[in-house]
């Protein structure tokens, strides 16, 4: 309060900022220890610090310097392990230190009030600390840019680093809510780590810290903050549009360079820019084949890992290509699912498998001049037998697809010249169960997945409507919860047709100004997706003209 006065901030925002350089450890207190504990902020740290700690225990806390936002017990003992064949310790400083006394070290920092216990070996600090700490870092370790500061910040971001890199591989092989609460608390130190590592050219710490927000943003409907990263920081990895091996990664950096530019095909997916997704994977396809090509040409039992990863890789490669493919509802996504499937048996990789027999199953379902219900079924259904109780996500989305699979049997028998009346309901009550199975295994923390199921249950009660009226409430239920999931993502595109459904479900029962109102809103969300929704557009304005001023 002392400084925010003496400094004349007098807005709620210079307030603000103020703490934000404070926690960063930027803002420079006018601080005089001669003052005293009373009147010095400085003079009662270094008093807290000489009283209870040890020379090891300063030297030790040092180091939180460079922690952003959560303190980690298992980053402090990590940063004191062994790098290399020579078995030198990271952080000599930190060497040897376990767990218990790490927490112990930090719980004796709370008992003197300048951290904040979270539970499970995680501590948050008082705003003033990054200042202080700043100041026995330097003291400690030296300059930032002298080589004892530098080999402590190294060890803190490959720290970081391994973090991310491991939350994120939890959290995509069994998806436990755990995994994806401790990539919360890590975010502040990813984000800190990735612009150091970034600042020093330490290219892997980058693309490490990058898969850990990454699972953290996709899992929690953060893809605009996700795009914005990726686009800041893609020309530090690739060649720029304008030279002769554009998109291409920079020489040193091929490993991250794929990586960027497989996070650059996701996005241009996701915001339906087709041209641009298909060219860069084009060219990374054409690049994986190439790197593959021994490895393709030997026995499978005689491969060693790294071939067994060049080949894993040409067949995700295959797979995104043909994912791409699908959505643009081009047959030829068969052969490149077929292939990839045939190359994750060879070298055993199940998830895989499991993975683009799911994405067959699209292209049998969707794709009209390949379009075949049991085919598709089939795929679906090989494709679930390959989880276990254990993965419950991967479960719900083979589910809602064999519920997808049923209800395309439900409209198909629909048309027929005297539909049989029994057939059509027992579709639809073959979906509903589908879709409540899959609704059922989906966790809280996967809002895509939710809006999904929501969506289908919607629509699927809109068609139960036929048969009983009184449907019409549970579907626009259904639908409410989908938009609210969508928006939460910001999925514009998914909320829009949510949106349209309920239009058109409202419109055949009569209600016109509601339909109208809903479908204008539908309007609104595809013109925020731009030009790759441009044929929704189309259809949502005519529905509107359809329903009158």
């Amino acid at each position: 309060m002392r400084q925010v006065i003496r400094s004349g901030i007098t807005t709620g925002q210079g307030i603000q900022d103020f703490l934000t350089r404070l926690r960063a450890g930027e803002q420079d207190l006018q601080d005089d220890q001669a003052q005293g504990r009373t009147k010095s902020l400085g003079a009662s740290l270094a008093y807290g610090f000489r009283e209870a700690f040890t020379d090891q225990d300063r030297t030790r806390l040092a180091v939180l310097h460079l922690f952003h936002g959560t303190i980690d017990a298992d980053a402090l003992t990590q940063m004191g392990g062994t790098l290399g064949d020579d078995g030198q310790p990271l952080v000599p400083e930190l060497a040897g230190l376990t767990r218990q006394e790490a927490i112990t070290l930090l719980d004796k920092a709370t008992g003197i009030g300048i951290l904040i216990p979270e539970g499970g070996g995680y501590y948050t600090a008082h705003p003033a600390l990054p200042w202080y700490f700043t100041q026995l870092f330097h003291d400690t370790y030296g300059e930032p840019t002298g080589p004892r500061a530098l080999a402590v910040t190294h060890a803190y971001t490959g720290t970081i680093r391994n973090l991310g890199e491991d939350y994120w591989q939890r959290v995509q092989s069994d998806g436990d809510r755990r995994w994806l609460l401790n990539l919360a608390a890590q975010e502040a130190n990813l984000l800190h780590a990735l612009e150091l590592a970034r600042t020093h050219h330490w290219w892997p710490q980058v693309t490490g810290a990058m898969q850990g927000l990454r699972a953290l943003y996709e899992r929690t409907g953060r893809r605009t903050e996700w795009a914005r990263l990726v686009q800041d920081l893609t020309p530090d990895m690739v060649h720029p549009p304008d030279h002769p091996d554009a998109d291409q990664p920079l020489p040193g950096r091929e490993d991250q360079g794929d990586v960027f530019t497989s996070y650059r095909i996701d996005i241009a997916r996701r915001s339906r820019d087709w041209p641009n997704a298909q060219r860069l994977q084009h060219r990374s396809l054409d690049r994986h084949r190439q790197q593959a090509t021994a490895a393709l040409g030997k026995p499978a039992d005689q491969l060693d890992d790294n071939e067994r990863n060049r080949i894993r890789t040409l067949a995700v490669s295959l797979s995104d290509l043909a994912d791409i493919q699908r959505d643009q509802g081009d047959p030829e996504c068969i052969s490149h699912y077929q292939e990839a499937i045939t190359l994750d048996r060879r070298i055993g990789r199940r998830r895989d498998e499991a993975t683009d027999l799911f994405n067959l199953g699209h292209a049998y379902l969707t794709i009209p001049d390949v379009r075949d219900l049991d085919l598709a079924e089939a795929s679906y259904q090989a494709s679930l037998n390959l989880y276990t109780v254990d993965e419950p996500l991967d479960q719900a989305r083979r589910l809602g697809q064999l519920g997808n699979v049923a209800l395309e049997r439900y409209y198909h028998a629909r048309k027929a010249d005297q539909p049989d009346a029994n057939l059509l309901l027992g579709h639809l009550n073959t979906a509903l169960h589908r879709y409540r199975q899959a609704l059922s295994l989906t966790p809280a923390d996967a809002p895509e997945d939710l809006d999904i199921a929501h969506g289908q249950l919607g629509i699927t009660y809109s068609e139960a409507t036929r048969f009983d009226p009184q449907h019409l409430g549970t579907a626009l239920q259904h639908y409410r919860q989908a938009i609210h999931l969508a928006t939460t993502t910001g999925d514009s595109y998914r909320a829009g047709q949510t949106r349209h459904n309920a239009a058109l479900l409202l419109a055949g029962a009569g209600r016109t100004t509601d339909a109208r109102a809903w479908a204008t809103a539908a309007l609104r969300d595809y013109e925020t997706v731009g030009p790759g929704a441009q044929t929704k557009i189309d259809a949502t304005r005519n529905l509107i003209a359809q329903l009158g001023a």
